[in-house]
């Protein structure tokens, strides 16, 4: 019989000497209920996907009322929950699924009085798309003036065949993020104090098929240290004469950098006269004075240290030049006896009131010199130089010469 016959029972009864009236009842062939429409919500299914969702629609040509029963399966027949969602984020992190798997959702209706044909809808667990290490434009260090640190993604893939996008942000030591997108002003962030110099920062890389992100991978690179320079001078006075002045700059960089210099030497009037390079630099002091230096002035030795990825601040020192001793030499004698004594007094001063010393030299009329001496001053005994170097009505002449 098919579904919908009508089937009667007619019943009579018989007591043994005759036959009752006949009573029929009749009743129809159940039709099974059906359920049609199943849809999901996600084909495929992100793995992040909490609440994929089956639906359909159920009929009964009997009218009766027709229910649905939700159960889910994976490929392989395996039960993995009930109703109409499915957290699959959650089967993802135990391991009941993986990416790739089949997953089906089978719907049963039932009519109170029977099952009808239990239908199928499945859908597949997306892949999740990959990439390799960004490439960073500076690593492993980054100076701090870069206002363009570059972040390139590396090579993506996705097993599904998704079309794929690559997002940056950015990240401080702390994985705080500080920026977004394929570079970053560096010198705008160590300049706000957002960035310190030694302080690692990360581009991470995050890949997106169009459906969920992928696994983000991360590459660094460090904030420069900057180098820095406490420059000294061989002497803080320069003397005017045969005097050299060296200057060293005493560098020191927090990365163990090697460093290389250069200088610059400024007088009085903040004018750059002199340039240098190397480990230190050395300035004739003589050579300029009349030009660029004069006696009595500042002169300042500028240094710049640079470790290779860039300058650290400048830093200065300051010494003087000298001003030179002057001598104003008189005689307590003009003329002198031949039997008396000659003292010549130097009458020193020094602008810079350093303390003084002199030397004297005694010279005959033909500038020949017959003795010498040290001292605040100095004596000769004419009468011991007569008949020898001195004769009389000679000149004689004391030269002097200070030493500050």
């Amino acid at each position: 019989m098919t579904a919908g016959t009508k089937v009667s029972c007619e019943a009579t009864p018989f007591d043994g000497l005759e036959y009752g009236s006949s009573v029929t009842t009749a009743a129809s062939l159940n039709t099974p209920p059906t359920a049609s429409k199943l849809e999901l919500s996600a084909d495929p299914v992100p793995t992040i996907d909490t609440a994929l969702l089956c639906s359909a629609s159920g009929a009964d040509e009997d009218n009766d009322t027709a229910t649905l029963d939700f159960a889910w399966i994976t490929g392989s027949n395996l039960g993995i929950g009930t109703g109409t969602t499915l957290d699959v984020a959650a089967l993802i992190g135990n391991n009941t699924l993986i990416e790739g798997q089949e997953v089906f959702c089978e719907v049963t209706p039932n009519d109170t009085w029977e099952d009808g044909e239990t239908q199928f809808v499945s859908t597949t667990v997306n892949y999740r798309p990959q990439t390799s290490l960004p490439t960073l434009s500076q690593k492993p260090i980054v100076a701090t003036n870069e206002d363009t640190l570059f972040c390139i993604a590396g090579s993506s893939s996705d097993l599904d065949g998704h079309t794929l996008t690559t997002t940056f942000t950015w990240q401080d030591g702390t994985g705080v993020e500080v920026g977004s997108g394929g570079y970053l002003d560096v010198a705008a962030l160590v300049g706000n104090g957002t960035l310190v110099e030694g302080e690692t920062i990360g581009c991470v890389a995050t890949p997106n098929d169009g459906l969920e992100d992928g696994v983000a991978t991360t590459n660094t690179t460090v904030v420069n240290h900057r180098p820095a320079a406490t420059p000294t001078l061989s002497t803080d006075v320069a003397a005017t004469t045969n005097t050299t002045l060296t200057c060293t700059p005493n560098g020191s960089d927090g990365d163990g950098h090697g460093l290389s210099y250069s200088f610059e030497w400024i007088n009085h009037w903040g004018a750059v006269f002199a340039t240098d390079t190397g480990s230190t630099s050395t300035l004739n002091v003589a050579a300029h004075l009349g030009g660029n230096l004069d006696e009595g002035q500042t002169v300042t030795c500028r240094v710049t240290p640079n470790d290779g990825y860039e300058d650290g601040p400048a830093a200065d020192v300051n010494g003087q030049v000298n001003n030179q001793p002057i001598v104003a030499p008189t005689l307590n004698n003009n003329p002198a006896t031949t039997a008396g004594t000659l003292t010549c007094t130097p009458n020193g001063s020094d602008d810079d009131s350093d303390q003084l010393s002199y030397a004297y030299e005694w010279k005959d009329s033909s500038g020949t010199l017959f003795t010498s001496d040290t001292g605040d001053s100095s004596t000769i005994d004419i009468s011991a130089w007569l008949g020898g170097p001195l004769t009389e009505g000679e000149t004689v002449t004391c030269s002097v010469t200070a030493n500050d």
